[in-house]
């Protein structure tokens, strides 16, 4: 399993958000089948890319999801998504109610910069592994 870090860059508007998350997409294809066309065409109002990532492998598909689903937890408490009331559409300049239903959008990161981001998440993982040892 894949736990991410992507950046979406507005085509039209230029404003940028993040997301974290778990894909069964490794890093080579997490964009096009997560993010791609087929998914939603509406993914393609951003030009979307990995920013970091960690792929993580148990024999039980549930002990590396837990894993990753715990490390993805601590990245929340440390940088949490945007608040559920605040509306990404109005962020990138787009009419509210246009990503109803478009997965991940509730989950997006809003005002923080990348390096940051990138470092915090470098970091929660690299701990990870020595829980793990």
């Amino acid at each position: 399993m894949f736990l991410y870090l992507v950046k979406f860059t507005h085509k039209d508007s230029g404003n940028i958000a993040y997301k974290r998350g778990i894909s069964k997409w490794g890093q080579h294809t997490l964009i096009a089948n997560r993010f791609g066309q087929a998914s939603d065409p509406r993914y393609s109002r951003w030009d979307i890319e990995l920013v970091t990532g960690f792929q993580y492998s148990r024999d039980s598909r549930k002990e590396a999801q837990l894993v990753l689903e715990t490390i993805e937890q601590v990245l929340n408490g440390l940088v949490p998504p945007k608040d559920p009331k605040y509306c990404i559409e109005e962020h990138f300049g787009d009419v509210r109610g246009d990503y109803d239903g478009l997965s991940g959008i509730t989950e997006m990161i809003v005002d923080h910069d990348e390096e940051l981001l990138k470092t915090t998440f470098d970091k929660a993982v690299k701990c990870i592994w020595k829980v793990l040892k």
